[in-house]
């Protein structure tokens, strides 16, 4: 038996503070899909990776082509711009793909397809070519000098 799965790309998922431990709480579901052309590189033998509360439920997921968010997963916005309402979204499966790298759980090699993946977004989101391009820069450039790649 087979479920095939669809995913809808969402439009300005609505997002609040919070305290000062995360500075954004995701209010609704989302799928982002993977830059024109390119696939997430998922762990040997495995179709998703899950980011999972402490109380169980599923706030994000990671499929080779898509990631997934659900609501109550908490980010801090943007790394290497200012939170602006045009990154805010884009930022959103930057930030699960860069902790699941962090803790291990992705391979490093997706770190420049995520930042693709964020200058796609701010595009998207009506940054148009230049903007998104320098944004883009900025993160690669955080990226490299945070966490080396």
């Amino acid at each position: 038996m087979s479920t095939e799965v669809k995913y809808t790309n969402f439009r300005s998922i609505p997002y609040h503070r919070l305290s000062p431990i995360w500075k954004y709480k995701v209010d609704g579901h989302g799928a982002f899909e993977a830059p024109k052309g390119k696939k997430f590189i998922m762990p040997d033998g495995l179709q998703v990776v899950e980011i999972i509360s402490e109380s169980k439920n599923i706030l994000a997921q990671v499929f080779p082509s898509i990631v997934h968010v659900f609501p109550s997963y908490a980010y801090n916005g943007p790394n290497g711009v200012p939170d602006l309402p045009v990154f805010m979204e884009p930022a959103i499966p930057h930030d699960i793909l860069n902790q699941l790298m962090e803790e291990g759980r992705l391979p490093l090699a997706n770190a420049p397809i995520a930042d693709l993946q964020f200058k796609q977004g701010v595009r998207d989101n009506g940054g148009g070519w230049l903007f998104s391009r320098v944004s883009w820069r900025a993160v690669r450039i955080y990226q490299k000098l945070s966490k080396g790649v």
